[in-house]
């Protein structure tokens, strides 16, 4: 492979992140101001199927190719996180239903964080692990990490068990809840290998808690973006733009916003094909 080729396409990747935060950001607004959530989150789910083939042509040149789903599927998921947090607030989740997410959020998320964000991962925990003394560990970082965990979450159920009131109990599902529903679409992501996989959801995530400081929500959302992956630091010039979002719809139609996506994957594809150095396969 050529030189220039490789330049051209890491310039172009780095380009296309600026996209990503935008998607993220847009969602949350849609969220609150579509009159139907449930059409909305049908609508992406709908292109999500409809943009799988011309994904995978344009990634790998295969007609089928499950290792690795298109971004509308994880857009999707941060969707549902935001209408488990819109019935959680409106209180039409029942109590088992909030103990299980709350569960999930003290033993799931640890584990999800530690799968998506990379770069917190290698560059802050496992540094910061090292430290530690090796027993009965060693070297094994998850060991320390749950070690660590474990006993945190430990003392934060018997501090809430021994107090004993129903308002220590709401306090505490109050904000285990979300955290639970953030870390189950996070590993949804990152089981079905969705573009963006857990770390998308956790962008929306930071995009949905900070949305009453617009500008901490830009920045918020692009530091999530880079804790997971370092190379998305180029999506930080998606501030720009989000600046000027003036809190209205564009014009155009709603529908080819959708279709662009796969139609621009598909095309790009044929222009590669057309070239000699695409290909065409069943799976």
């Amino acid at each position: 492979k050529s030189p220039y080729v490789t330049v051209l396409y890491d310039g172009m990747r780095m380009v296309g992140r600026i996209a990503f935060p935008m998607y993220c950001f847009l969602l949350v607004e849609g969220f609150f101001k579509s009159k139907n959530t449930q059409k909305y989150l049908g609508r992406l789910f709908l292109f999500a199927l409809l943009s799988e083939v011309p994904f995978d042509l344009a990634q790998s040149g295969k007609i089928v190719n499950l290792s690795h789903q298109n971004v509308f599927f994880t857009l999707g998921l941060g969707l549902v996180f935001l209408l488990v947090l819109e019935a959680n607030e409106k209180k039409e989740l029942s109590l088992g239903a909030r103990m299980v997410f709350a569960l999930l959020g003290v033993c799931l998320f640890p584990a999800v964080a530690l799968l998506c964000f990379g770069t917190l991962r290698s560059y802050v925990l496992f540094p910061l692990l090292e430290r530690l003394p090796g027993i009965p560990f060693g070297g094994n970082y998850m060991g320390k990490f749950l070690m660590l965990w474990g006993s945190f979450t430990l003392a934060l159920f018997l501090f809430f068990i021994g107090k004993g009131k129903k308002c220590g109990r709401e306090w505490a599902l109050a904000r285990l809840v979300p955290l639970g529903a953030l870390a189950v679409c996070m590993y949804l992501a990152w089981w079905l290998r969705t573009d963006y996989d857990g770390l998308g959801v956790a962008t929306i995530g930071a995009f949905y808690f900070l949305r009453h400081c617009p500008r901490a929500a830009y920045l918020g959302g692009n530091v999530v973006l880079c804790l997971g992956n370092v190379g998305e630091v180029t999506s930080i010039f998606s501030i720009i733009a989000l600046n000027r979002y003036g809190g209205e719809r564009g014009k155009g139609s709603q529908i080819f916003h959708y279709l662009f996506y796969p139609l621009h994957l598909f095309l790009l594809w044929l222009i590669a094909w057309a070239m000699g150095i695409g290909k065409i396969v069943c799976y």
